[in-house]
């Protein structure tokens, strides 16, 4: 059965995507989506994005070695960038079609203005989630699932081939954790 394009657009349109960007209590920058936006379908939940404490950049480092690996001024218009291209992301890739809007909350002045600089430096074709570019991004994430569980199953024939060539029977085989097989702690030790 082939679907028509038209059919297929009115299929996973949706009202527009209110998107509410701030900070929480744990540090963390968020985009959200909840789901009242759907009008009579009430999803009883949300659909939420961060950009994490580590991935932030502090010239007062606190850190324990003083080398925080950040890649985002707290705040700054390129961080607004990535929390609001990373919903974009989310939202297409699971077939949301429709334009997003995206409203500050509980952020300050300046990240006000940091927030208005990333979404016209963003453009506002960007905010408009078709169902080509959600194809897109669905397979995107497929793409990267995929490459996922490649490497698990690489890890899990490691682990497992590492067991036959210590002697190990299927229950210890089946008992032996990353570190035990990778020799990253002593044989059995799990952090107890």
């Amino acid at each position: 059965m082939q679907i028509p394009m038209d059919t297929l657009e009115r299929l996973f349109a949706t009202p527009p995507l209110y998107v509410s960007v701030g900070a929480d209590m744990m540090s963390d920058y968020a985009a959200q989506l909840d789901g009242s936006v759907f009008g009579g379908i009430d999803l009883e939940g949300s659909i939420q994005v961060q950009i994490g404490e580590h991935e932030l950049i502090y010239e007062d480092d606190t850190s324990a070695d003083g080398a925080r690996e950040g890649k985002f001024e707290p705040g700054s218009p390129a961080m607004f960038a990535e929390l609001i291209t990373r919903m974009r992301n989310l939202l297409a890739s699971a077939m949301f079609c429709g334009t997003m809007r995206v409203i500050g909350e509980d952020i300050g002045e300046e990240e006000q203005k940091n927030l208005a600089q990333a979404i016209d430096d963003l453009g506002e074709e960007f905010f408009e989630i078709t169902l080509e570019n959600a194809l897109v991004a669905r397979m995107e994430q497929v793409a990267r699932d995929d490459a996922l569980g490649e490497g698990l199953q690489r890890i899990l024939s490691t682990m497992r081939e590492e067991g036959i060539k210590r002697g190990l029977n299927k229950e210890e085989r089946d008992n032996m954790t990353i570190g035990d097989a990778f020799g990253l702690g002593e044989p059995g030790d799990r952090g107890s």
